[in-house]
């Protein structure tokens, strides 16, 4: 029942993609605008000084750009902020200047050992304020850090671009057991870097708006239901759909003064063309409808920019050294170039293009498809430019006639005749609000957004409209469509949909002429098992399978090196994979225990797994005071209670093969309806009770829940226990428990069970037999904590729930595998984590306490972060960390921040045999050439032994390193410390801080919908995200680890 392994999440993250740092001349923009607004302008001067990938010369500088060239505005203007955007088609901004200055990987000075840089850096780090930039101070030569002090106090007030990720250290590690020959799903691009493109601002109005009410490509200036004088309605914005058939238009009728230019266009504000075209005004006129009148929209285009790739080539060409930064408008062009032939027939869903047509889609059942599609990215690597594409599979509302979709979605059998129950219509709502529909009640291509269903039948509907001269005539829905459009209703108990876009103009159409649209998500979270399992199926073939099929992808006729745009824009996609050289990193050694002893053990070689057969846990907690409680949906019965008798032996017996002393019988057992799930009330009563009963031997430790079913009400269980009782849970599920006195079964399942509840109550399950001083000898007897960190978001369509931020923190040194959390809200969809500061704080409060010492040391691992966001995270998190130090007083502990990434799709193929049964790469590969950032630090590694579909890396982005890691010893350090998960006896493919924050998190989203499902909170779905906050955890359970 608790939460697997795999990190399947229903997040809606809403990341950005890639925000390359560009050069420009006498400043830049810094590329924050989205659609029509304006991005602040940043700047530095150039540095002479990189060393290429052997680093920087010690006591060298640098500095780098960032944002794009400053065109439309003057130095020193800006037209108002946006909020920070990926780079690609929306990124593209322009403003005001501001001098930033570079910091460059922290180096040794000469003269210097290790430790003094490293105290050094950190002296000068302590320094940086946080307020608005005053002019930026020289720090000494060779103290290895190049950044602006500030002062104030206000985080708020932080601006982005002081701090830069670190540079590579060297050329790559070379440690690793044996060297393997793999292909990755990246295809060279070749451009000419003398060929022009020319860029043009797109401006898109109704040719019939007034002053003050035009719409400009899908941003409103007029707000909402703004007209004109004469009553026109110019609320509706400009679609992107919408945008790129008037685009489509402006070029065929005007190829004459185009001159046959084949321009690319992002469906907002940007079009590039390798021909110079005409700037003006031009006119295009665009029907919805052969029964709706064509609105006539005015299109003007202004040259931004002309565009050559000579500084994307410098900055792709690693021989250079030269600081030169990434050419972002460049990119952005030649990205929309390549996507655009193959996105002109597919259905565009973020950075991926899936199928449209019906027969190439697998029905899941219930109203929803399986769609193949691929993803495709441009990327500037080591080996130049490539196009990173890959296999994606999606699932999808099914385009059908709406009632057909009640009746499979929800088993809602809509008659004629018959009105809907309150239970049905509730589930029409629920199953229908929010997803967009068609008509057919008239000849139109105009998409509505289902609002809610109306209160009243089709037959109760009435509205008043001029008709005939005569104003205020109230006429019936379903006479209407009899006169209008000759349409008789049939349905006419049934209510309507409420299509309306404002609440003065109403628009409610019967659901009998309504479809629903292509091309909407289906929440993966929402699918049952079996369509999981199916859809699973589809999205994970193995190896091979999926090399072929990415290679079928790059050859189709309307695949990516297809259509007339890459000859046009003398752009070459290469056919073949990049072949890389990988090394496979050694498994660590393990320390087990063994009857009281310590016992080493060596994962196997194929899989790098382990076994407990021979060995005990490493350190087997005594559990004294258990109880168990069975919620069941029968009456208890003879049969019913001799199965958890002997579930309970099983487990006693098999905790202690494994080293874990579980008093034979529970404190209390008590057995229970799974009705109490449905009244939160009553569940927290019965869990009191226990809690209550039991303090007369002491406070439980862990309280064993069997459930006979899944049911949302475990998340009100977790609620109450943690928060406010202070009772560690396990949950797990009859149809497991039964089985338990099958021998093989049991013991299968409960040495997993066993794992999960020693470490709950504080034990630890494995450890590194070398310590981390053992494995780094520069490191001295240090304290070295790690730190995960992580933001879970609400679902896509829930756009009121808090963001859930979670941040954990190694307590136990050295062996560094217990873990203590702190859990907050935030404001919906926000990625940065805003009380980092006070939440690191409690944890090095906890440290202390426990280890009567502060680390020296700290390495924190990142997750959820894509390239767009390392400003953010650089310029706030860090420093936010480094004023939660100052609260100690004279502290300054040496800090790696280390981003892990898992939403990429890079994929790694074997090139002949690598001795592994799946076909994958093996654990350890690690990959640090050629499909990695051309300057900054990340490195590939596939830690894990993948045993179904196709392994994916973990790619890690070092942003700041006072540590001075070089590439061997900082892979090697993350892989070393995959193989200590708690839950199971094999490398998992995350860094394991970073795992338990993923946990820790999605065990905060749990509280959040507990709260808002309760009926005794105060809290409420309507609350804000902002004023949302969950209950601390209580205190006897903050310091276990609850959340696995």
């Amino acid at each position: 029942m608790e939460r697997g392994g795999n990190r399947g999440r229903g997040r809606g993250r809403g990341r950005g993609d890639e925000q390359w740092r560009q050069q420009a001349p006498q400043g830049s923009g810094q590329g924050r605008g989205q659609g029509w607004g304006r991005g602040r302008a940043g700047g530095v001067e150039p540095g002479p000084n990189y060393a290429g990938a052997a680093g920087f010369q010690p006591g060298s500088g640098q500095s780098s750009q960032r944002g794009g060239p400053s065109q439309a505005a003057p130095v020193g203007q800006g037209r108002g902020q946006g909020p920070p955007q990926a780079w690609g088609p929306q990124a593209w901004g322009r403003g005001r200047q501001q001098q930033q200055q570079f910091a460059p990987r922290p180096s040794v000075p000469p003269g210097m050992n290790p430790g003094s840089a490293i105290e050094e850096t950190s002296r000068q780090m302590a320094r940086v304020n946080i307020q608005e930039p005053l002019a930026p101070v020289n720090i000494p030569q060779g103290s290895g850090t190049s950044i602006s002090t500030s002062a104030g106090s206000s985080i708020e007030k932080l601006d982005s671009g002081n701090l830069k990720p670190v540079k590579r250290p060297d050329a790559g590690g070379r440690n690793g057991s044996r060297q393997v020959r793999l292909i990755a799903n990246h295809f060279k691009v070749e451009f000419q870097p003398n060929q022009q493109i020319f860029h043009y601002d797109v401006n898109i109005t109704r040719a019939s708006a007034k002053n003050g009410a035009s719409k400009r490509g899908g941003k409103q200036k007029g707000g909402r239901g703004a007209s004109t004088s004469e009553g026109q309605d110019l609320a509706a914005t400009v679609s992107r759909a919408d945008a790129e058939e008037i685009k489509n238009k402006l070029v065929a009728e005007n190829r004459v003064a185009f001159r046959d230019a084949k321009p690319v266009y992002d469906g907002k504000k940007n079009l590039y063309s390798a021909i110079e075209l005409p700037e003006g005004d031009f006119t295009v006129k665009l029907s919805k409808g052969e029964d709706s009148e064509a609105k006539e929209y005015k299109v003007t285009l202004t040259l931004a920019n002309k565009l050559d790739g000579r500084r994307l080539a410098d900055f792709l060409n690693r021989s250079i050294r030269d600081h030169v930064t990434v050419q972002q408008e460049m990119l952005q062009a030649l990205d929309l170039v390549v996507r655009e032939h193959p996105s002109s027939s597919r259905i565009i869903m973020g950075r991926s293009l899936y199928e449209k047509d019906k027969t190439r889609q697998e029905y899941l059942n219930s109203g929803i498809v399986a769609a193949r599609g691929f993803s495709m990215s441009l990327r500037p690597t080591a080996q130049g430019l490539s196009l990173n594409v890959d296999f994606s599979v999606v699932a999808f509302h099914a385009t059908m006639p709406v009632l057909d979709y009640l009746w499979e979605n929800r088993k809602i059998d809509c008659k004629p005749n018959q009105p809907l129950n309150p239970n049905d219509r509730r589930a029409a709502e629920s199953a229908l609000r929010g997803l967009k529909v068609t008509v057919t009640h008239r000849l139109t291509k105009q998409k509505y957004t289902v609002g809610r269903l109306t209160k009243e039948t089709t037959r109760e509907l009435r509205f008043n409209i001029e008709e005939s001269g005569q104003q205020n005539q109230s006429v019936s829905l379903v006479d209407y469509y009899r006169k209008r459009y000759n349409e008789d209703i049939k349905f006419k108990l049934l209510p309507c949909l409420d299509l309306s876009k404002q609440s003065d103009r109403p628009n409610y159409v019967p659901m009998e002429f309504c479809v629903i649209c292509e091309g909407q998500r289906f929440p993966k979270d929402n699918l049952n098992a079996i369509q999981q399992k199916n859809l699973r199926g589809m999205a994970c073939p193995k190896v091979y399978e999926r090399q072929n099929i990415i290679n079928q992808i790059m050859s189709m006729p309307d695949g990516p090196r297809g259509g007339p745009y890459l000859p046009h824009f003398q752009i070459a996609v290469g056919a073949e994979m990049t072949e890389v050289t990988a090394r496979v990193l050694d498994a660590p050694e393990l320390r087990l225990g063994d009857r009281g002893q310590l016992s080493r053990v060596m994962p196997r070689p194929d899989d790098r797994q382990w076994n407990l057969l021979k060995s005990h846990v490493f350190d087997g907690k005594n559990i004294e005071r258990w109880g168990i409680i069975h919620f069941s949906q029968r009456q208890p019965d003879k049969q019913t209670g001799m199965a958890v008798e002997i579930f309970c032996d099983a487990m006693v017996k098999r905790f202690r093969t494994l080293g874990i002393n579980m008093q034979a019988k529970p404190v209390i057992y008590k057995s229970d309806a799974m009705a109490k799930f449905d009244n939160v009330a009553q569940l927290k009563q019965t869990l009191t009770d226990i809690h209550t009963r039991s303090r007369g031997q002491g406070q439980l430790q862990i309280l064993i829940c069997i459930m006979e079913d899944k049911h949302p009400g475990y998340k009100s269980l977790k609620l109450i226990c943690e928060t406010e009782i202070g009772l560690v849970t396990q949950c797990c599920l009859w149809e497991h428990v039964r089985k338990c006195g099958d021998t093989k079964y049991g013991s299968q399942y409960l040495a997993n069970f066993a794992l999960k509840v020693n470490a709950k109550v504080g034990g630890s399950n494995a450890a590194l037999n070398q310590s981390l001083s053992t494995q780094l000898p520069r490191f001295g007897n240090h304290h070295v904590v790690y730190f995960g960190a992580d933001v879970n978001h609400p679902g896509k369509r829930d756009e009121r729930s808090p963001s859930i931020a979670a941040v954990v923190m190694s307590i136990n040194w050295p062996h560094s595998n217990r873990y203590v959390v702190k859990i907050r809200c935030q404001k919906n969809r926000q990625e940065y984590i805003s009380e980092l500061g006070d939440m690191s704080k409690e944890l090095l409060d906890e440290y202390l306490k426990m280890n009567k010492k502060l680390p020296e040391r700290i390495i924190f691992f990142r997750d959820g972060v894509s390239e767009g966001q390392f400003d953010i995270v650089l310029n706030q998190e860090l420093v936010a960390l480094k004023k939660a130090f100052k609260q100690f007083g004279n502290y300054n502990p040496v800090i790696s921040f280390i981003v892990a990434q898992k939403r990429h799709h890079t994929r790694l193929f074997p090139l002949g045999d690598v001795n592994t049964k799946s076909g994958n790469v093996p654990p350890g590969t690690v990959v640090d050439t050629s499909i990695v950032h051309p300057r900054e630090f990340d490195f590939y590694l596939c830690s894990h032994y993948g045993l179904l579909g196709t392994s994916k890396p973990t790619h890690y982005h070092v942003l700041w390193d006072e540590n001075l890691f070089s590439s061997d010893e900082l892979q090697q350090l993350i892989n070393n410390l995959c193989y200590t998960f708690a839950r199971c006896t094999k490398p998992v493919s995350l860094v394991p801080p970073v795992y338990y924050a993923d946990l820790a998190a999605y065990r905060g989203r749990l509280y959040v919908e507990g709260l808002t499902t309760s009926d005794t909170s105060s809290a409420s779905s309507s609350s804000s995200s902002a004023s949302f906050s969950i209950p601390k955890i209580n205190v006897g359970v903050e310091n276990f680890m609850f959340f696995l």
